[in-house]
């Protein structure tokens, strides 16, 4: 494997990671109110606790997400929360440019955006790659200039 022009990491942003510290804090508090007003069917109480801790486990999950962007001389690798990845050809690339910032409104993860568009998100700042099939691909990084520029270099 060739060694990379430019690679990031993007970590959720701030509202991304206080809304999940809400929901947190909401599960935390179900599962307070359960053990301090007990019911009398022991299986409801065990439920009742299970339910909010897997809540908060994915929470928690959600909160280490990121989403990596690699370039080398032949492909563009993307990866976000660990299980969604792409890998675009450097050769099938038409344009790329500094896209608008994301937030809370387009999510997080892998999104289908709309206008033949997919995102890789963890809001803020990103980057947008238009393939020649006419393909975007919307990618959050903390550099989006340094990753145009390494996309549009011949290297």
């Amino acid at each position: 494997m060739s060694e990379p022009l430019f690679s990031s990491t993007a970590r959720l942003t701030r509202p991304f990671q206080l809304l999940i510290g809400g929901i947190i804090a909401l599960q935390i508090g179900i599962a307070f109110l359960v053990r301090l007003f007990p019911d009398d069917d022991d299986d409801g109480i065990l439920l009742s606790l299970i339910v909010p801790g897997l809540v908060l486990l994915m929470c928690l999950s959600i909160l280490a997400a990121t989403t990596r962007l690699t370039i080398t001389p032949n492909q563009v690798k993307v990866k976000t929360f660990g299980i969604f990845s792409t890998t675009i050809n450097r050769e099938d690339i038409q344009d790329a440019w500094g896209g608008k910032p994301t937030g809370l409104g387009a999510g997080a993860g892998l999104r289908i955006m709309g206008n033949n568009t997919t995102g890789y998100l963890t809001g803020g700042p990103c980057i947008a790659i238009k393939t020649l099939d006419g393909a975007t691909t919307v990618v959050s990084t903390p550099r989006p200039e340094e990753a145009v520029t390494a996309l549009k270099s011949r290297s």
